[in-house]
């Protein structure tokens, strides 16, 4: 079977596809939003490293005496088309980004920012605003460790921190398409030690976000914001405590996590607004695409497969049944697979590339098919596939085929 140039348009967002090239063409036909602008991020085989980032991440120079856990030990590292991603096992784990850095680094505006951007796929935790509303027995000490600038017992934090999220995040399968940001934790090897005995068997940590910023700076943002905020620990004399407790306590924590392998991203909080987005969005983006080239290698496992509810479970198509069908039907002959019942089939996927715009990501990657029985090439072709995510995972929206 000779494969055709062909596009298949699964209809929720339509797309156009120029001479193998991929340009998109802004019309929607649901509630699908472009977060950002149109600025997207882009990853691929030949440059993915940590330099793509407008950012740092952190190398390991001398070792640490505290002794820890593995935070990530449900993650497995996996590659798709040379480019390398991370996935938990099992998916119904919590995913955690740990937002660090001193009072007033920015963690703050930056997670808004994130949540702005990517509203199905972030939610934001501060441990310190979950323990500044805190109320009921527990509120009148809290209110003492905050205005002494000293850390709140780990297990009152993360027992406000795990109710929060179990409300926030939802079912289980969700869990492994969301991002937890939590931020201002751990503070301490204290805070550490809690997580890994309390959250460890729940959740894996990506990332670490760290903000960085001078103390001249830091204490002069604290008193700007002591103007209007209203919080108790905006003070001189607290923001003096919080800096040094934020150097003594929590940046050996750092350290120990980055000795331990856990990507820790260092972003430079004293620069424009703006600069300070783009590097976090970048780190963000990095670990979004995880989720993208997963839910592709699992949309291609289930064609090979023939798993119908596989398939219609990583598709937004509308229609009933005999449409979704239709649509794998469709996957199945442009393959080169004439015998739809009973051939199998496997893909070797070579230079990928993902693009990353919010909420919505394009993929393009060579895909070479082969026949499961006997070897023989199916069929040769570059591949691009759009994916869409409204808060429910990852959705194959389009996808179109150019022949080599």
């Amino acid at each position: 079977m000779v494969l055709k140039s062909m596009s298949i348009r699964l209809p929720t967002i339509l797309f156009t596809f120029l001479r193998g090239n991929w340009q998109v063409n802004a019309a929607f036909a649901s509630a699908s939003r472009w977060n950002n602008g149109g600025n997207s991020r882009s990853f691929s085989s030949a440059i993915h490293s940590a330099t793509h980032m407008d950012t740092n991440v952190v190398s390991s120079s001398s070792s640490s005496n505290e002794v820890m856990t593995d935070v990530t030990k449900g993650l497995t590292d996996r590659s798709f088309g040379g480019i390398p991603y991370v996935m938990s096992n099992p998916a119904s784990r919590y995913q955690v980004v740990f937002v660090l850095g001193g009072p007033g680094a920015g963690k703050g505006t930056q997670c808004d920012r994130l949540i702005e951007n990517f509203p199905d796929q972030v939610h934001h935790f501060s441990v310190g605003e979950l323990l500044r509303n805190a109320e009921g027995p527990q509120k009148e000490m809290i209110d003492s460790y905050l205005v002494a600038g000293k850390i709140v017992p780990v297990e009152v934090s993360l027992g406000l921190l795990e109710q929060a999220m179990g409300k926030s995040v939802g079912s289980e399968k969700t869990r492994g398409s969301t991002v937890c940001l939590v931020d201002g934790f751990p503070r301490n090897f204290d805070n550490l030690e809690g997580w890994e005995n309390l959250m460890s068997e729940c959740s894996d940590v990506l990332s670490v976000f760290l903000f960085e910023c001078p103390v001249e700076e830091l204490e002069r943002r604290i008193l700007t914001r002591g103007e209007t905020s209203g919080r108790s620990d905006d003070n001189v004399e607290s923001a003096r405590k919080r800096f040094t407790t934020f150097e003594k306590d929590t940046l050996p924590v750092v350290q120990s996590l980055v000795e331990n392998d856990v990507n820790v991203v260092r972003i430079k909080g004293d620069r424009p607004l703006d600069d300070v987005w783009k590097a976090t969005e970048d780190a963000m983006n990095d670990i979004i695409k995880n989720y993208v080239l997963n839910a592709n290698r699992q949309l291609l496992d289930a064609v090979s497969s023939k798993d119908l509810d596989q398939y219609a479970a990583l598709c937004d198509i509308d229609g009933d049944e005999s449409t979704m069908k239709e649509a794998f039907e469709s996957e199945l002959l442009s393959d080169g697979i004439e015998d739809q019942k009973t051939a199998r089939h496997e893909s070797v996927i070579s230079n990928a590339e993902i693009t990353i715009y919010g909420e919505t990501a394009v993929v393009s990657y060579d895909r070479i098919i082969r026949s499961s029985a006997d070897n023989c090439e199916l069929s040769n072709m570059r591949e691009t596939r759009t994916w869409n995510n409204q808060g429910t995972g990852w959705k194959n929206v389009h996808f179109v085929r150019t022949p080599k």
